[in-house]
């Protein structure tokens, strides 16, 4: 296989305004994967993306990685391992063996009935990941399929882990925020872990108060109540879950709190990654300020 052409774009996986490099690939040009599924899907293509400290350059990490996927096809040996992993290891649940399809699989192996959706190459997190899809078994169809590189050896993973690696991702892009708490009283208190643990919830008075004093415009304060009114952040001892509505969520592990006064800092991490985030957080007149999102928050009593 050769090593595809690659151009600048401004998306990340189609999400993330983040300037990187992205090639669309016929999928019919990988061997065996999904040659039972691209006589279906004649003019599908997946898509390999690559993150890199320079935006419009491959590295020499990500032309190796290229290499090794493409030109030496460990592409279709890590899907092969990764794959292994999810019907053998008793980690996960292994293919149905009730499924019209399994007899198929027996005997003819996962490959030509699985989809290749898209490649992320991220140099700056030394990530790979290899995200598929089938509907030859329903645990894999409503779940996904992630194949992932650890230390060296390919892992099996359901569709989580690539949406825990992009929460990691718009995390990493938050703007630091130049923030001056107004003074008051509680200014100068040094709070404990019972003021911070529990559930916040949206507060759009403070959140309007907040955005005025960071110089946002009308517009964009009408439109951040617009969007998160369901915003909710649940903070504990041991992680912090961070909600917009009742179906997107993120949890982050909490590695340690620190107080300043009014200012909290909570040093969290994915689950995915070793990487450290720093959050900083004001608590300040019964509210919880989040000046680098943008929002005031309110806690949930009882």
């Amino acid at each position: 296989m050769k090593i595809p052409k690659f151009e600048v774009s401004e998306y990340y996986l189609d999400e993330i305004e983040l300037t990187c490099l992205v090639a669309k690939v016929p999928s019919g040009s990988v061997p065996k994967l999904g040659s039972v599924v691209s006589k279906k899907r004649k003019d599908s293509v997946f898509e390999v993306y690559v993150r890199g400290k320079e935006s419009k350059k491959l590295s020499q990490w990500s032309t190796q990685m290229l290499q090794r996927l493409f030109q030496k096809e460990e592409l279709l040996v890590a899907v092969e391992k990764g794959m292994k992993e999810y019907d053998t290891s008793g980690e996960f649940e292994g293919y149905d063996k009730k499924a019209d399809a399994y007899k198929e699989i027996k005997r003819n192996g996962i490959f030509g009935l699985l989809a290749l959706e898209r490649i992320v190459l991220d140099d700056i997190k030394k990530q790979v990941i290899i995200c598929l899809s089938t509907i030859a078994d329903m645990n894999l169809e409503e779940h996904g399929i992630n194949i992932y590189l650890e230390s060296g050896q390919w892992r099996f993973e359901h569709g989580d882990y690539i949406i825990e690696y992009l929460n990691s991702i718009q995390s990493d892009n938050v703007p630091v925020v130049e923030f001056q708490l107004e003074n008051d009283h509680t200014t100068a208190v040094t709070h404990t872990t019972d003021a911070l643990y529990g559930v916040w919830e949206f507060d759009e008075k403070g959140t309007v108060s907040l955005l005025s004093r960071l110089g946002r415009s009308k517009f964009d304060i009408q439109q951040v109540i617009y969007a998160l009114p369901l915003l909710q952040y649940k903070i504990s001892k041991s992680r912090l879950e961070f909600r917009t509505n009742a179906s997107n969520a993120m949890a982050l592990q909490c590695v340690s709190v620190e107080f300043k006064g009014a200012h909290v800092i909570l040093k969290l991490r994915h689950s995915s990654s070793p990487q450290v985030l720093t959050w900083n957080l004001y608590l300040q007149n019964n509210l919880l300020l989040d000046p680098e999102r943008g929002v005031a928050l309110k806690k949930r009593i009882g």
